[in-house]
Formats: structure tokens, sequence, C-alpha cells
């Protein structure tokens, strides 16, 4: 019982320190996706992308991809 509890607080800590490391980056990638959404038409057809882009989960990979790939490249080459 005390193993699954120090496992729990190692957990806690390792995601409050990822959480914690101020490595933001720009974003590009995200940021090229929904600037491609905003061209695509008027705001009804924007609208439909995005929640499109939300079911299909192009966002959520985009940001995934910024942040463990994209950013760490900016970040580390600075």
């Amino acid at each position: 019982m005390k193993k699954n509890k120090l496992n729990m607080v190692v957990a806690i800590a390792l995601c409050v320190s990822l959480g914690l490391s101020s490595c933001i980056g720009s974003f590009k990638l995200t940021n090229k996706v929904l600037g491609w959404n905003e061209g695509v038409g008027n705001k009804f057809v924007n609208e439909l992308v995005f929640i499109a882009f939300h079911i299909i989960p192009v966002y959520e990979l985009t940001v995934v991809a910024d942040i463990l790939v994209f950013n760490s490249i900016e970040f580390w080459s600075g």
C-alpha cells in the first residue's frame, strides 16, 4: 500500500514539474492550422471546420506535435 502511495506522489510531482517548467513555444503548427481555418470561408463554414477538426482530432494532434516535437526543437536550438 505504501508503494502505491509513493508511486502516486512521484507521478503527481512529475506532472506538476512538467506543468511549471515555463517552456512555452510559439505553437507554429497549431497557429498555421487555425489560420488556415480562418481563411476557409465565412463564420459558419469556419465553425463547421472547427468542430470537424475536434471530432477528427486535428487540433489535438497539432498541439501534441507542437509540445513534444517542434517546441522542444525550438527550445533547444534557441
